[in-house]
């Protein structure tokens, strides 16, 4: 069986730092520059190319990328994407965010109480389907849209979404990251299970705040949409989609029973005509499904091109020779703050080079016990720091 750190660069590990790097600020430029993720692919595209052409053995690089792009956590996020655009698309055209919003700001939740609000509900779901990506495509988008309709700031809403998704998550004793965590670290799991409210709440309550307070409130004056009480009843879409989700059914399968509910609802409601979803013009199909199907398609291919410059990234060794660098030419003999961060700067890079949270976890799970020893860090606090920096860069920092 190939090592995963086999993968050689012409010109050694520092050829393949100084691709990568490239790929990680041309990816941060286009980001900067443009939110189309259409915009991506000539970066992911000259990234894969010019990593077939410094490796060594080009067969191995190119069955390395493939075995990335064809991971099960890959391929379930680019399956469920579309989906959940369709869901969020159809939400959106039958009026639901304007009757929320209805109800929304009689109640005075506009700007911070709104934004606080987001953050529960979207907590909440992440909870009931046990995890932070199902409240984000299920849940998220439809708090998003009825905020922008209530003039809240967008960038610190969306942050407060991204948040409480990974707060959810952590108060989860079955989520991913937090079973990846107990499996690499192999602490007392009583005691994790005891004590992983206190590590949830301090990231999460500060996360909450720390939008919250960025949004001016009230909100800048605009003309509210009149809503129907009729398209209420789409909230049983999303609703259906966590429940299937809450008997540990599949995050396609959600989605798709959720899309599927809130096409049907939007209809039988006369919220939505057939003409408006899907129609033929000419001899193009036009319609709000297949512009949010096309939405959620762009994604799932930049997300399957990530993953195969970071699976390439990974078998190249990269993410363990940076644990290398960190880690302490001695073993500590009491754990020391300066080693503690140390660790937690060594997990935080680690999982940059990991597409998936849980992934990060379990493919850097050896490297992380073992730098953690070295700094004598016990295995309990190992596992909390390890939850708390894998949910903190993909959510907690938008």
């Amino acid at each position: 069986m190939r090592s995963r750190s086999s993968l050689a660069f012409r010109g050694g590990l520092g050829a393949a730092w100084s691709w990568f790097a490239a790929f990680v600020g041309g990816m941060l430029w286009i980001a900067s520059q443009a939110a189309d993720p259409l915009a991506f692919w000539p970066i992911l595209l000259a990234t894969l190319g010019l990593g077939l052409l410094l490796a060594v053995d080009r067969h191995a690089y190119l069955a390395e990328a493939l075995a990335g792009a064809g991971r099960e956590s890959v391929l379930l996020l680019a399956a469920a994407w579309p989906l959940a655009a369709i869901l969020a698309q159809t939400l959106r055209l039958s009026g639901l965010p304007a009757s929320l919003v209805n109800i929304a700001e009689p109640l005075g939740l506009v700007g911070m109480p709104y934004v606080l609000a987001a953050f529960v509900l979207v907590a909440t779901a992440s909870v009931v389907g046990g995890s932070a990506l199902a409240a984000l495509a299920l849940v998220a988008p439809l708090l998003y849209v009825t905020g922008d309709a209530l003039g809240v700031a967008t960038a610190p809403l969306a942050g407060a979404l991204l948040a409480g998704a990974a707060f959810g998550d952590h108060l989860s004793p079955i989520a991913e990251v937090s079973v990846a965590a107990a499996i690499t670290q192999r602490p007392n799991l009583a005691q994790l299970a005891a004590t992983r409210l206190s590590w949830a709440l301090a990231p999460g309550l500060a996360s909450a705040v720390a939008f919250a307070l960025l949004v001016p409130n009230p909100p800048p004056p605009n003309s509210l949409p009149s809503g129907d009480p009729r398209a209420l009843l789409l909230l049983a879409a999303p609703a259906l989609a966590l429940w299937i989700l809450r008997r540990r059914r599949h995050l396609v399968e959600a989605t798709a029973f959720g899309a599927a509910a809130a096409v049907s609802i939007a209809l039988l409601a006369d919220r939505l005509t057939v003409d408006e979803l899907l129609r033929f013009e000419g001899a193009r199909l036009d319609g709000g499904l297949l512009d949010a199907a096309e939405q959620g398609a762009e994604l799932s291919i930049v997300l399957v091109s990530i993953a195969a410059v970071m699976r390439v990234a990974r078998s190249a060794g990269l993410p363990q020779s940076f644990f290398r660098l960190l880690r302490p030419r001695h073993p500590a003999r009491a754990p020391r703050r300066r080693d503690e961060a140390r660790l937690v700067l060594a997990m935080f890079g680690g999982t940059a080079m990991t597409v998936h949270p849980s992934g990060a976890a379990l493919a850097l799970g050896d490297e992380m016990r073992h730098t953690g020893r070295l700094t004598a860090v016990p295995a309990l606090r190992r596992a909390h720091l390890l939850e708390v920096t894998i949910r903190a860069l993909p959510f907690l920092l938008p």
